[in-house]
């Protein structure tokens, strides 16, 4: 049922007004008030359908009672009509600039008065539907903005269990070159915690030359929008193990298609490259290789000196092997030439790997990874190191440790 609002301060128009709003077919509840003043206190806690007020009154005037309607809250969009026994246009501007609706001429027309009441009361009511209709839908969007974070929340949090639980070092950087994410794998790669590392660059927790290569990369990603092939890279741990990586670095866009962040993902093939390099060694040529080192420090050691052979395991589970020839009388012109020397001369002593000079023996050693060092120094000898990288996989150190 809807709700009619008269300020008048004559009693006999209150009364006519009254009686011909109750004859509306929409049956309204009418309130009346001679000061306009009570009306505004009475307005300030409901909210009316329609009001209808006059222009010429005491304490205010009917344009000073809508502009001081129109502040209240509940009065901001509610039709008002003005009566006025004034026909000067000058009266009803300063009505319409105050916030007024309608007009009616006084004394009024009970015909117009009715069909511009109901006029009135069938805008507001539909404006009113379109409130409700407007609160309704913002409450479902509400609500589904609310099940939409909820579940997109929901699937983050189920993509970082995945990814924590996945063996490979996966980490997300912005264009900034901050880290956004890294899953547990990586952190505990690098002995990090990986929260406290979000907002903090490569540099903060890797080595400078590593962090440079990654922004590098990063950089190409966001420039290109396109993933980059997958490549293998060398990468220590926080224990100092050397492991073999195969790394991709992916673009992750925004809503809008633009690239936000760089995704690399690192999966360790430090047992493929042992098993790739069991393969293409052949032990013949290892054995071959360590004959003609041996051969040519006993060769070239001159009487009363000694060829000494040792092996020891490196602090990351490798095998050093030293070849030396000892001699307290030799001359610097006397020690052979560090990596041309061995088996070039006296083909015919009959040594094992003698027709085999170091050139070739460094060769046998690198197919095997291992790194071939020589050093020669005045009255001492020449020595050559041989140094074989890990001998067992990373996985298999940390079962034994």
């Amino acid at each position: 049922m809807p709700s009619i609002v008269i300020v008048d301060d004559r009693v006999t128009n209150r009364r006519i007004l009254s009686r011909l709003a109750s004859e509306l077919d929409s049956k309204p509840d009418v309130e009346t008030f001679a000061d306009p003043v009570l009306a505004l206190e009475w307005l300030e806690h409901n909210e009316p359908d329609l009001v209808i007020t006059d222009f010429k009154m005491p304490n205010l005037d009917g344009a000073e009672f809508v502009q001081s309607l129109r502040r209240l809250p509940t009065c901001s969009d509610v039709p008002v009509i003005v009566v006025t026994a004034y026909e000067d246009k000058k009266f009803r501007y300063e009505a319409l600039n105050a916030g007024a609706t309608d007009f009616l001429l006084s004394p009024v027309d009970h015909e117009e008065f009715r069909a511009r009441a109901r006029n009135l009361l069938t805008l507001r009511y539909q404006q009113c539907l379109l409130k409700r209709l407007a609160a309704q839908l913002q409450d479902k969007l509400e609500r589904s903005n609310r099940l939409h974070s909820a579940a997109l929340k929901e699937s983050e949090e189920k993509l970082r269990l995945v990814m924590n639980t996945i063996p490979a070092m996966i980490s997300t950087t912005n264009a900034e070159h901050r880290n956004v994410f890294m899953n547990n794998f990586q952190a505990w790669m690098l002995g990090i915690d990986p929260e406290e590392i979000v907002g903090k660059g490569a540099e903060k927790f890797m080595s400078e030359t590593f962090a440079v290569r990654n922004h590098q990369l990063d950089q190409q990603v966001f420039k290109s929008g396109a993933s980059l092939p997958a490549f293998e890279e060398e990468f220590h741990d926080a224990t100092g193990r050397r492991r073999i990586l195969l790394t991709t670095e992916s673009p992750l866009r925004d809503s809008s298609g633009a690239v936000a962040n760089v995704v690399s993902a690192s999966v360790e093939i430090s047992d493929r490259k042992a098993a790739e390099l069991a393969l293409i060694a052949d032990p013949v040529s290892l054995r071959q290789g360590l004959l003609n080192v041996l051969a040519g420090a006993v060769k070239f050691t001159p009487p009363g000196g000694s060829v000494c052979v040792g092996a020891q395991l490196t602090e990351h589970g490798g095998l050093r092997i030293t070849v030396g020839e000892q001699t307290g009388t030799a001359t610097e012109l006397e020690v052979p030439p560090s990596r041309d020397g061995f088996g070039q001369e006296n083909l015919n002593q009959g040594c094992p790997g003698m027709d085999l000079d170091l050139q070739l023996s460094a060769a046998f050693m690198k197919m095997h990874d291992a790194d071939f060092d020589v050093s020669s120094q005045k009255a001492e000898g020449t020595e050559v190191t041989i140094t074989f990288p890990t001998l067992l996989s990373a996985r298999q150190q940390e079962t034994n440790t």
